[in-house]
């Protein structure tokens, strides 16, 4: 055999073996997919399907990605059980998943970091739980006709909270109780039975762009709702609402009730069938908190709650200032979609 045909064998020999190696190696990886139940400690993709142990997935490992095959993405629970469960490692992403029927979608316990992006949940109890947790991002996810609330912050801080949808939960579509220094960004809430957006006991939060149609009660209400030390119902302080929409809500657009030292600029509140603004003294004080250029059109009691009469207070040393520009000493980041 000629030194060219000898080569030309060889070459062809070759390109059988990588071709052979570039066909198994992906099913050696779907092969390791791991069942129902297991701890991750590695970046994994999960396959849907029916998932009856306590929990579908629980983190073991900090930065890992857990993802969600785009050609079966839906892990359906059994209402007791929970989708995927980090008790509190950080730098965690979990992307691209769907949660039917758990108790909960997911949830995130103490943890640093954590990323969860572009899932839904629907039909669960609970469609995403982030507890005791910092600096957590989630993004462009949806809660979907959920039996509770669609997105539950409770005592976590520094949360971006971007772009999401909650549609028709039972319960509140967004709700944060005790939590601290989140951004509350572009997200929407639309006919959920209680409130689109609820911020209890909650402080130095900032709610940028956001819209709420429909809801049950308020559009965004601000309240209180923990005990503070003292003993007493802790406000909603210091939180700036600003530039968002709440129109055609059952109850109020934009509420502050037992809230002070909050500042209300440039939102819309439409149609909506009792008041525009309402600055409620409910059991403690609605006040001092600053009103700056926001529109107030159309809606079934009183557009703005100063007007109101009678037990429908506007609460205490509350300022309501037209036509002047935001003070300087303001600043507001700029919406973050990454």
């Amino acid at each position: 055999m000629s030194f060219g045909r000898r080569l030309l064998t060889l070459a062809l020999a070759f390109t059988m073996v990588f071709s052979a190696f570039a066909v198994i190696a992906p099913l050696t990886v779907s092969a390791q997919v791991p069942p129902c139940g297991t701890v991750l400690v590695a970046n994994t993709t999960i396959i849907g399907g029916l998932c009856a142990t306590p929990f579908a997935y629980q983190v073991g490992a900090p930065g890992i990605t857990i993802r969600c095959a785009a050609a079966n993405p839906t892990l359906t629970g059994v209402a007791s059980n929970v989708g995927i469960v980090n008790p509190g490692f950080a730098n965690v992403v979990i992307t691209g998943c769907t949660f039917k029927g758990f108790a909960t979608g997911v949830e995130i316990v103490g943890a640093t970091g954590n990323k969860i992006l572009k899932n839904t949940a629907q039909n669960d109890a609970w469609g995403f739980n982030i507890t005791t947790s910092t600096s957590t991002q989630v993004v462009r996810n949806k809660a979907v006709s959920n039996n509770r609330t669609g997105f539950n912050f409770v005592s976590s801080s520094l949360g971006q909270i971007v772009g999401n949808m909650a549609l028709s939960n039972f319960g509140n579509g967004f709700a944060f109780t005790s939590d601290t220094h989140d951004v509350i960004d572009v997200n929407t809430a639309v006919l959920n039975g209680i409130n689109g957006i609820d911020l209890i006991s909650s402080t130095a939060c900032f709610l940028l762009g956001n819209t709420a149609l429909a809801n049950g009660n308020d559009g965004i209400l601000l309240t209180a709702g923990v005990l503070s030390s003292s003993g007493n119902l802790a406000p909603s302080v210091g939180n700036i609402v600003y530039h968002n929409v709440a129109n055609t809500n059952h109850h109020d657009g934009i509420e502050l009730t037992d809230a002070n030292a909050n500042l209300v600029i440039d939102n819309t509140a439409k149609f909506n069938q009792k008041d525009g603004i309402d600055l409620n003294g409910g059991s403690g004080v609605a006040g001092p908190n600053t009103m700056v250029q926001n529109i107030t059109v159309n809606n079934l009691v009183f557009n703005r709650s100063d007007a109101s009469v009678g037990a429908d207070s506007d609460g205490t040393s509350n300022w309501w200032v037209v036509d002047i520009a935001v003070p300087p000493a303001t600043t507001f980041p700029p919406p973050y979609l990454p």
